[in-house]
């Protein structure tokens, strides 16, 4: 983790991984039966979404 937090050229990799950090536990609170590395993989896969800016899926209805 020390790696991850010493990396230059992200000024915001601190702030951003007590963001993760605080998010995840604060999920794993509010879902105790889930493994906490299943809550992690979401929380990661969300995270990407927001800072790629990938189009959700949305299912066709059919009428």
């Amino acid at each position: 983790m020390l790696t991850l937090l010493r990396k230059e050229g992200n000024q915001h990799a601190i702030d951003q991984q007590v963001n993760f950090w605080v998010r995840l536990g604060k999920a794993c609170i509010d879902n105790p039966e889930l493994p906490t590395s299943f809550v992690a993989e979401c929380l990661a896969s969300l995270s990407e979404v927001k800072d790629k800016g990938f189009i959700p899926f949305v299912p066709r209805t059919t009428d």
